[in-house]
């Protein structure tokens, strides 16, 4: 009988003793299997990036310093002339060389924009050789004897319109001063028109065709002039230097 009890109580205990040890195996397996907590991804903030100034434009108002070439070679003249005490209409053309000039002003210009520039120019002495025309009915025709140089002064100003960077269109008014042997003669208003290309941003061109126009009154040997008007009309080749 007391060996059945020992029996049962050795039974009990190796059944306990294997639930716990299964117990145990099934808490380690559940521990390894398990996996840490999960995180956001980290994901570095990038700064904004600076803004970025546009470039400047280039200046479009500049002053300028200019070589000049006049290709005029004669004055055209219409007036009246006192002859034996009648007044006498006259026309009459005189020859003359063309001329070597230099000019300083300031221009303002921008792409696609109106503009604006305004210069004085001097133009070296011109040699006058003769003249011809007509007195009346009567056809006059004389060369100098000393071959009397006269030299121009002109004040202008002009607007322009650029077509784009590089080319550029221009037209405007000029006002002229003479100085000669023997003449009176005072400006009046004149035009020129004409067109530009910029070469490089210091370094322009222009090419134009100019008029000028005067008045007033020519001493001659036993003949006194009056002029109405006096043109005086030509292409011009200009190089410009900007500043």
């Amino acid at each position: 009988m007391l060996r059945k009890v020992f029996a049962g109580i050795l039974a009990v205990l190796i059944s306990t003793s294997s639930a716990w040890a299964q117990n145990k195996a099934a808490t380690k397996n559940r521990a390894r299997k398990s996996t840490p907590p999960a995180y956001p991804a980290y994901v570095p903030s990038t700064l904004p990036a600076e803004p970025v100034a546009p470039p400047e434009p280039p200046p479009t108002k500049h002053f300028y310093v200019t070589a000049l070439y006049s290709s005029a070679n004669a004055i055209k003249y219409k007036g009246s002339a006192d002859l034996f005490g009648v007044p006498t209409g006259f026309t009459a053309a005189e020859s003359t060389t063309g001329a070597l000039g230099f000019a300083g002003g300031y221009i303002s210009r921008e792409a696609g924009r109106f503009g604006y520039s305004g210069e004085l120019a001097y133009e070296l002495p011109r040699t006058s050789s003769g003249v011809e025309g007509m007195l009346g009915n009567q056809a006059i025709h004389g060369k100098y004897d000393e071959n009397p140089s006269n030299s121009v002064l002109t004040l202008a100003a002009n607007g322009n319109y650029s077509l784009s960077s590089a080319i550029y269109i221009f037209g405007g008014i000029n006002y002229p001063f003479t100085s000669g042997n023997g003449d009176s003669l005072n400006g009046l208003p004149g035009y020129q028109i004409g067109g530009g290309f910029a070469f490089s941003p210091n370094i322009s061109g222009e090419l134009s065709y100019r008029t000028l126009r005067l008045k007033g009154t020519i001493d001659s040997p036993g003949l006194n002039l009056r002029v109405d008007e006096a043109t005086f009309s030509g292409m011009i080749l200009a190089v410009h230097y900007l500043f």
